[in-house]
């Protein structure tokens, strides 16, 4: 059994990064080095992507579906290759 992440959306405030639906948990700091606006950018995006990863592997297969093998071979292929990294 794979142990499951916290549920999002999170969100980002400052450098903490928090669910934002279950009870505020806290996933995760982002590191203090490097300034921080790059901190908070970065924290920002790192919410920004977990929160938009289902939906864009859900649109990834949808596309590949759609596709089908009647698609250019190296376009269907990228496809592929993006969902095996995030799926």
């Amino acid at each position: 059994m794979t142990t499951q992440h916290t549920p999002t959306p999170w969100r980002a405030i400052g450098f903490t990064i928090e669910s934002h639906d279950y009870d505020h948990e806290l996933v995760c700091r982002v590191s203090k080095s490097g300034g921080g606006t790059r901190i908070e950018a970065n924290a920002a995006f790192i919410v920004r992507a977990c929160n938009a990863h289902d939906e864009l592997v859900a649109a990834l297969e949808s596309a590949s579906r759609w596709l089908g093998a009647g698609s250019p071979k190296a376009a269907r292929q990228r496809i592929i290759d993006a969902l095996a990294k995030v799926a």
